[in-house]
Formats: C-alpha cells, structure tokens, sequence
C-alpha cells in the first residue's frame, strides 16, 4: 500500500500585532492562529473503482511571540 496524504487547500491564517517603541527602547508583540483541513486516505487504490477508507483532520495552532531590544 502507498499511504497517502492530501491538503484541500483549506489553510487559514489570522494573525496580529502590536508594537510600542520609547527613545531606544522597544518591544514588540504578535499572535498566530492557524486553521488547517485535509482529508487522509489510507492507502491509494490500485484499480481507482472503489474510494479508500479516509478521515478527516481539523488540526489548530496559536503561537505568541514577544521581543524585546534596545538600541545602542
């Protein structure tokens, strides 16, 4: 059997951000969150008659990030 993994495209990315900066002083703020939906099949079918068993996969991931610097 060939495993087979495949995207529908439908990927989905919200992002943001927030900066603040005093004299040579700065920090900086930003937030990901993405969606993702695919459709997994089990195996690829040898005569492509009969659709092979699939699931599918909602996967989601939020990251935050912050930095923080100073000029000199």
């Amino acid at each position: 059997t060939t495993p087979s993994y495949q995207l529908d495209n439908t990927t989905m990315h919200l992002t943001c951000g927030l900066g603040y900066r005093y004299q040579n002083f700065y920090f900086d703020a930003a937030y990901v969150y993405k969606h993702r939906k695919s459709t997994f099949h089990a195996y690829t079918p040898n005569d492509y008659t009969a659709l092979p068993p699939q699931a599918e996969i909602r996967d989601n991931n939020s990251q935050l990030v912050f930095s923080i610097g100073f000029k000199f």
